[in-house]
């Protein structure tokens, strides 16, 4: 096993995470501003108090900043696991991915602090892992499909 390789895998794994955390984050909190408030005041009722209404009113930044690193380390970890299972195990195959899946996905039962959190995410993300094998990382069309081929011909000039 060799640590720089772990830590390279880790790297690679935290870019694309932080990227997808930012995308959700900015998304949600754009979401939970709705629009803007009316002149007139509205009468005042249990349900204007709800949660999305105290999150518009808040700053956006400290859920963006903690779900972009929630997600950078779920890629982290599991381009991390996937490279230390591969070393482990000497071979490169879906269960690499499956475990790395179940590891990374227990991160988020962690940080809810929620054993059946942990358990759920952990199995949700090994079998999403698993399924992303079984279709050879296509959840489209074949790889054998004419009209794939036919469009790869045409786009290299063949």
């Amino acid at each position: 096993m060799s640590e720089s390789g772990v830590l390279q895998s880790a790297k690679e794994g935290a870019v694309p995470g932080a990227y997808a955390g930012f995308t959700v984050a900015a998304a949600r909190a754009f979401l939970a501003a709705g629009a803007p408030p009316s002149p007139v005041p509205a009468k005042s009722s249990p349900v204007s108090k709800s949660l999305l209404t105290s999150v518009a009113r808040s700053s956006p930044l400290p859920m963006i900043a903690s779900t972009t690193a929630i997600y950078s380390a779920l890629g982290a970890v599991y381009m991390a696991t996937t490279t230390l299972a591969r070393d482990t195990r000497n071979k490169d195959d879906m269960w690499n991915s499956v475990i790395a899946g179940a590891v990374a996905g227990s991160l988020v039962g962690i940080r809810s602090s929620s054993l059946y959190m942990s358990a759920g995410a952990a199995a949700s993300l090994a079998s999403v892992s698993a399924l992303y094998h079984i279709f050879d990382g296509q959840f489209g069309a074949p790889k054998d499909n004419r009209v794939v081929q036919r469009r790869k011909a045409i786009y290299t000039n063949q």
